[in-house]
C-alpha cells in the first residue's frame, strides 16, 4: 500500500503527499515537547520518567510527518515505531503501577520500544498488528486501574486529566475508523480531514495522560523547590 493511502486525504505529487494530515502530526511533537520541558523544569524521582514520555510522543510526531508528508524510504518504520514507542509506554506504566514497581517503568519501556523497533524493521507490516494489541493491553490495564483504586488519592486536576484523555481517545478513534479511505465520512479533497483530526484527538490525550498519571511527583517535586 502507498503510504498514507488507506488514510483519505488525497495523495499529491511534490514534498507534501499529504498536507492536512502532515500539519496535524505536528501536534505529537508539540505535545511532546510540553510534557519534556514540563519534567525538565519539575525535577525530582518522576523527572526521567515524565521526560521518556515526552521523548515518545515527539518521536511518534516525527515518524507521523515523514508518513505522510515527504514519505522517506524509512518513513512506515518511522511512523509505526514512534507511535508504539508512545503506546509501549503507557502499557509498561500501566503494569508498573498494578505491580508496584514504578521505578523500572524507563528500563523495562526501553526494552519493549527496542524490541518493537526490532520486528517493526524485520516484519514492517505487523505495526497495525503491534499497536493494536498495545491498546487492547493499556486499555485492560486501565479498567484494572481504576478497580483497584489506583488513582483515588489523585488530585481533582489529575482526575480531570484523565478523564479528558479517556474522551479524546474514543473521539479520535471514531474519526479514525470512520474517516479512512472509502469511509463514510471520508472526502479526500477535504481540508477537514478525519485522520488529521485523530492526529489532533489523540496528541491532546498523550499529552493529558501524561499530565494525569506522571504530573503528581513532578509537580510535587517543583512545588517543593519553590
Amino acid at each position: 500500500m502507498t503510504l498514507g493511502a488507506g488514510d483519505c486525504e488525497r495523495l499529491h505529487d511534490g514534498l507534501v503527499a499529504q498536507p492536512v494530515n502532515a500539519a496535524s502530526a505536528l501536534a505529537y511533537v508539540l505535545a511532546g515537547a510540553w510534557l519534556a520541558r514540563r519534567a525538565w523544569r519539575g525535577g525530582g524521582p518522576a523527572r526521567g520518567e515524565a521526560l521518556a514520555f515526552g521523548l515518545a510522543v515527539a518521536a511518534a510526531g516525527v515518524g507521523s510527518v515523514d508518513f505522510h508528508g515527504t514519505g522517506s524510504p524509512a518513513a512506515r518504520w518511522l511512523h509505526d515505531a514512534g507511535l508504539q514507542a508512545a503506546v509501549s509506554f503507557v502499557a509498561v506504566h500501566d503494569l508498573a503501577l498494578l505491580a508496584g514497581a514504578g521505578a523500572r517503568v524507563v528500563p523495562a519501556w526501553t526494552g519493549a520500544a527496542g524490541a518493537g523497533g526490532a520486528l517493526l524493521a524485520l516484519a514492517p507490516g505487523a505495526g497495525g498488528g503491534l499497536t493494536a494489541g498495545l491498546g487492547l493491553l493499556v486499555a485492560g490495564a486501565e479498567v484494572a486501574a481504576g478497580r483497584r483504586g489506583l488513582r483515588a488519592g489523585w488530585s481533582p486536576r489529575r482526575r480531570g486529566a484523565y478523564r479528558a484523555a479517556v474522551v479524546a481517545v474514543a473521539a479520535g478513534s471514531a474519526c479514525w475508523l470512520l474517516g479512512r479511505t472509502g469511509g463514510p465520512w471520508c472526502d479526500p479533497d477535504s481540508p477537514l480531514q478525519p485522520h488529521a483530526a485523530w492526529h489532533l484527538l489523540t496528541a491532546f490525550a498523550l499529552a493529558a495522560w501524561g499530565r494525569a498519571s506522571l504530573g503528581g511527583a513532578v509537580e510535587g517535586a517543583a512545588q517543593a523547590r519553590s
